[in-house]
């Protein structure tokens, strides 16, 4: 179908036969969930981790069977932990920082999101999501920039395992809302 078609949608909202509404979510960069958006629940979610929850995207691609996924993380759900606590190689005052519950998925594993790297930052790390400005992993690097008054502890939060996307996407599509994310916590 090309642009001059009078059948060719001039909305992303279509009606199908059986009067359900589908949305088209965009793709790249004008993608509604791509890395980088924070999701936030529906009010009609019941599920008991994930009401009243935002959650961050910060990964799509394939899985091991070629299934696309999306890897995320709810980002309001302390533990009772610090990541010192549950981590003993987290030293130095990062080490006093809350350990967050990310989701079901990540076989028990924690991951760093700061807004401290970049090619300017103080933490090693070059891997930014999307566009967000926050960046995943460099942890030592973060440990020492705390430390040394380089960047602040509150721009560094650890979560302890993920959301993978038949939850995210069932869950949130039908009534998403975007919100900035210009910091992590």
């Amino acid at each position: 179908m090309t642009s001059n078609d009078s059948e060719s949608p001039t909305n992303n909202d279509n009606e199908r036969d059986d009067g359900l509404k589908i949305r088209y979510l965009g793709s790249g960069e004008d993608a509604i969930v791509r890395p980088g958006v924070v999701l936030v629940a529906p009010k009609h979610e019941y599920d008991h981790f994930l009401m009243r929850s935002a959650v961050f995207v910060y990964a799509i691609g394939l899985n091991e069977d070629d299934d696309l996924i999306i890897r995320a993380v709810v980002l309001d759900n302390p533990t009772a932990f610090t990541i010192g606590e549950m981590s003993p190689q987290i030293m130095g005052s990062l080490s006093d920082n809350i350990l967050f519950r990310g989701g079901y998925d990540g076989q028990d594993s924690a991951m760093l999101l700061h807004t401290g790297g970049g090619s300017n930052g103080s933490v090693k790390s070059n891997s930014e999501i999307g566009s967000s400005g926050i960046y995943e992993g460099g942890i030592v690097s973060a440990m020492e920039s705390v430390d040394a008054g380089l960047i602040s502890q509150d721009q560094c939060k650890f979560f302890f395992n993920y959301m993978v996307s038949l939850l995210c996407i069932i869950l949130y599509i039908k009534s998403v809302y975007l919100i900035s994310t210009n910091h992590v916590s």
